[in-house]
């Protein structure tokens, strides 16, 4: 007998049931999948604002896994990608959102921030542009802005952009000031008026106080106004404001060897070769006290300290009271490791400005981080300058670590609370007191600590210091 008739449609039947069985496991799988959509929101969220975006992008992606092309999970993926640092990935969600959904001001700054980690600046300012919408989230934007035009010289674009943030955001303390630097040489009210606005807080109010008497000493002769302001920026450490002021002198036909010697140093500070413009007033000037000055900067900012030190002595010959060349040589033979010459010379420095109030602070700070003679005379002096000044942060910071470093640990972390409760962002007084956080044994506030100097942008000393101390106690830092 033949089962033929009852064979074929027995394996349709069977072929149907694991069908089905396929298609219920398959439902079931992105039940689960959809099921722990929430969950991965959540946790992916949660890893952003703990900035770790490696584990975010896990989330959603595992999220997108069962909800494929949604514009919430592919928005966050993209967040996620660019924090990571990772312009290739972000750039792919990037593409999917605006095929589906057209530019906003949002994928436009999504743009620029993916641009900028891939180093092309040129690009990422035409979506930085793209992006303005006049409201508070073109800061980013704007700063970005303001950045590329300062570093490029562009004058007229950074004074627009620092206008316009100033405008969104009146708060902006620091954008404020820099408006106010960048208007000084060519429109000294208008300056004044913002930096006024500042002078609540006590570096810029001394700023200011500094300031004004370089406006009152050079005149109404716009050259020499321009070379003082130059200068006095340059003793700011406002180097691409300084930069601006010393060029605008020199195109008002300043002849002085000082202002060009001094443009020079502004650029080798900002990273470029400023060596040209120094050469060429030292060769026009060889006896110059200021000329021999910017030479020893620019050799020391080399770290040729011997060259530096020579040029030195030749600016000290030439200008035996100038208190700025003092504070310098002593400077020098601190990095050297000179420690009795460094004294004298911070000491010199002190005594050529009995007034001024940036080189007792130095001479304070020379005492506490090398702990020179803090068994009498050093924290005798460092004492003595906190008392003098009692609203100047950086001296209760240096008395502080001189406390610190002689087991006064209560009195240490006193002073270190006001210091930063005048100055909020003193990044050497927060490294400070995470140590002696630490030490007290407040892990969680010496992680808090310590992380905010990690992540202070700038010229940061203490960054590095910051981040291994960190890794000591647990914290990933790479990611931050």
């Amino acid at each position: 007998m033949s089962f033929d008739r009852f064979s074929r449609p027995s394996q349709f039947v069977g072929l149907g049931i694991r069908i089905l069985v396929v298609g219920i496991c398959l439902l079931a799988l992105q039940d689960a999948r959809l099921l722990a959509v929430p969950q991965n929101i959540i946790h992916g969220n949660q890893s952003l604002d703990k900035d770790d975006p490696i584990q975010a992008i896990s989330d959603f992606r595992a999220a997108l896994a069962a909800q494929p092309a949604d514009a919430y999970l592919v928005q966050r993926l993209l967040d996620s990608a660019i924090a990571a640092k990772r312009p290739d990935m972000a750039a792919i969600s990037l593409h999917q959102l605006t095929s589906n959904y057209g530019w906003n001001s949002a994928l436009y700054r999504s743009a620029a921030n993916i641009l900028t980690q891939q180093a092309e600046l040129e690009q990422a300012s035409f979506y930085w542009r793209a992006s303005l919408n006049g409201t508070k989230d073109d800061i980013p934007a704007l700063k970005s802005l303001a950045a590329d035009a300062i570093n490029t010289q562009d004058w007229a674009t950074a004074t627009e952009m620092l206008t316009r943030l100033v405008n969104v955001d009146p708060t902006d303390t620091k954008t404020t000031y820099n408006l106010g630097l960048l208007l000084l040489p060519t429109d000294q009210k208008t300056a004044l008026t913002y930096l006024e606005r500042i002078s609540t807080d006590p570096q810029s109010k001394a700023d200011i106080v500094t300031i004004r008497a370089a406006i009152q000493r050079a005149g109404t002769n716009p050259a020499e106004l321009q070379m003082q302001i130059g200068l006095t920026l340059i003793g700011l450490q406002a180097w691409p404001y300084a930069e601006h002021a010393l060029s605008l002198a020199l195109d008002q036909g300043s002849n002085a060897p000082a202002t060009l010697a001094f443009l020079g140093v502004a650029q080798d500070q900002q990273g470029r070769d400023g060596w040209p413009a120094i050469n060429r007033a030292y060769n026009a000037a060889p006896q110059d006290g200021m000329v021999n000055y910017a030479v020893a900067l620019h050799w020391q900012l080399l770290s040729d300290l011997p060259k530096a030190l020579t040029a030195l002595t030749r600016a000290e010959a030439a200008q035996p009271n100038n208190p700025a060349i003092a504070a310098e040589i002593g400077h020098i033979y601190q990095i050297q490791g000179s420690l009795d010459n460094a004294a004298i010379w911070l000491n010199t420095a002190v005594v050529l400005a009995p007034e001024n109030v940036g080189f007792r602070a130095l001479l304070a700070k020379f005492y506490a981080v090398t702990q020179y003679d803090l068994g009498s005379a050093g924290l005798d002096s460092i004492h003595r300058i906190a008392d003098q000044y009692p609203k100047v942060a950086d001296a209760h910071t240096s008395l502080g670590w001189a406390l610190y470093s002689k087991g006064q640990f209560e009195q240490a972390r006193a002073e270190f609370q006001n210091a930063l409760r005048l100055d909020a962002g003193d990044i050497r007084g927060h490294y400070y007191m995470a140590i002696i956080q630490e030490h007290d044994g407040d892990k969680e506030s010496a992680i808090d600590s310590y992380l905010f100097v990690y992540r202070a942008p700038g010229d940061n000393p203490f960054k590095d210091m910051a981040g291994q101390a960190l890794k000591r106690l647990g914290i990933p830092v790479d990611s931050q």
